[in-house]
């Protein structure tokens, strides 16, 4: 994905877990806005993304959640657990 044009990635997709976040039905309904030291005004205007980190495994667990800013993923959240979605 690193080499991926931003396009790309926003595209989501099913199999590699890519997609925006719902954060109104996850474990985190305020989504990114209480993570310390991150400006919760600035955060607002960025869609929460996850992707798989192991994306061949067909129930992977391993999930990033971030945020897409210009052409980089600023990951906020590494979730060995899927707990975001439990």
């Amino acid at each position: 994905m690193s080499n991926w044009a931003v396009e790309t990635f926003i595209d989501q997709d099913n199999e590699e877990h890519r997609h925006i976040i719902d954060f109104t039905i996850s474990s985190e309904p305020d989504g990114f806005r209480h993570v310390q030291g991150l400006d919760p005004e600035q955060l607002g205007v960025y869609d929460g993304w996850e992707f798989g980190v192991y994306p061949e495994q067909r129930w992977c667990q391993y999930r990033a959640h971030g945020i897409v800013i210009d052409d980089v993923f600023y990951i906020i959240w590494l979730d060995q657990e899927h707990r975001l979605f439990p």
